[in-house]
C-alpha cells in the first residue's frame, strides 16, 4: 500500500510530468482541474499529501481549484503551520496561496524578506514574481526597485517585470529595450541603478492613480 506522500509523488508525475519538465516549461494544471471536476475529494486529499511533503507545486495548485469555504480554511491553517519550518521555495508557494485564500496583503512582508534576504538566487527571483500578485504599495515598489540592483541578472529581470505589472503594463521588460539593456549589463551597477529609478517612477505613478 502506498504511503500518503508516495501517492502524491506518483500523482504529481502522472499529472505534471517529470520535475525537469515542470521546471523548464512550468506546470500545466489542466489535467488536475479536469480530475477535480470528476472527483474533488480525491484531488483535495492528494493536495493535502503534497503539502505535507512540502512540495511547492501542491501549494501552487491551490490557486487553480475552486475550494469550498471549509476547505479553504483547512488549507489556510495547514499552510500557516508550515511557515518557518519548510524550505524557502515551499514557503513562497505557501505565501502565494495564503494570499489567494485570505486576500490578506500582509503576507507580502514575508515574501519581501526572501527577496531582500540574499539567499539562493532562484528563491529571490520567485519572490519577485510572487509579489506581482499583491497590491502595489510604496514599500513593495521600493523593495522591487532595490532588487533591480541584485547581483543576479534573472532576479533583476523578474523584479523589473513585476514593477512593469505594477505600472499597468505587460510584465515583459524586453519590451523596453533601453531599460532591458541596462538591467542585463554585466557588472555595471550604475546602469542597474538608473533602470531601478526609471521603473520605480513608472510604478509609483500608476499606484498613485489607483
Amino acid at each position: 500500500m502506498l504511503s500518503d506522500v508516495q501517492e502524491w509523488v506518483e500523482y504529481r508525475r502522472d499529472a505534471f510530468g517529470h520535475s525537469v519538465e515542470v521546471w523548464t516549461a512550468g506546470p500545466d494544471f489542466d489535467a488536475m482541474t479536469a480530475r477535480w471536476t470528476a472527483d474533488p475529494a480525491l484531488i483535495e486529499s492528494l493536495l493535502l499529501h503534497g503539502i505535507a511533503a512540502r512540495d511547492p507545486l501542491a501549494a501552487k495548485a491551490l490557486l487553480h481549484v475552486p475550494l469550498s469555504s471549509r476547505s479553504s480554511a483547512g488549507f489556510e491553517k495547514l499552510l500557516t503551520a508550515c511557515l518557518g519550518t519548510a524550505p524557502t521555495g515551499f514557503q513562497l508557494a505557501a505565501l502565494d496561496a495564503l494570499h489567494a485564500l485570505t486576500s490578506d496583503e500582509s503576507w507580502a512582508a514575508d515574501v519581501v524578506r526572501v527577496l531582500e534576504g540574499g539567499g539562493f538566487w532562484g528563491d529571490r527571483m520567485e519572490a519577485a514574481r510572487v509579489l506581482g500578485g499583491f497590491r502595489p504599495t510604496a514599500g513593495l515598489i521600493q523593495s522591487l526597485s532595490l532588487a533591480i540592483t541584485d547581483p543576479d541578472c534573472l532576479v533583476r529581470c523578474q523584479a523589473a517585470n513585476t514593477l512593469l505589472l505594477f505600472s499597468g503594463r505587460e510584465a515583459d521588460i524586453s519590451g523596453l529595450p533601453l531599460i532591458h539593456d541596462r538591467i542585463r549589463s554585466g557588472t555595471r551597477a550604475q546602469d542597474w541603478a538608473i533602470a531601478s529609478r526609471e521603473l520605480a517612477s513608472l510604478a509609483v505613478l500608476c499606484a498613485n492613480s489607483l
